[in-house]
């Protein structure tokens, strides 16, 4: 899990203009001031490089970066299995 929480954090590193490691486990979406557009390109992201399509949904409905990258390893354990 650990490489997809480093893959989402340099993915909103590079959107939010600061560093991967300034972005906390722990952070929020909406902390990050993630907005809906880049949330569409998160979910493409994730496909890309996951091979997983995850919903706007899901997506924002998640407590923290760690709770998505966990749901992203859950959903390409299921299209794996």
């Amino acid at each position: 899990m650990n490489v997809i929480l480093d893959n989402l954090k340099s993915v909103i590193a590079t959107y939010a203009g600061v560093s991967a490691g300034d972005i906390s486990n722990e952070s929020t979406l909406e902390e990050l001031d993630v907005d809906s557009i880049f949330t569409v390109e998160l979910i493409l992201e994730i496909e890309k490089h996951h091979g997983v399509r995850l919903s706007l949904d899901d997506i924002v409905n998640e407590d923290s970066l760690t709770d998505l990258a966990d749901r992203i390893q859950k959903a390409a354990s299921a299209v794996s299995a």
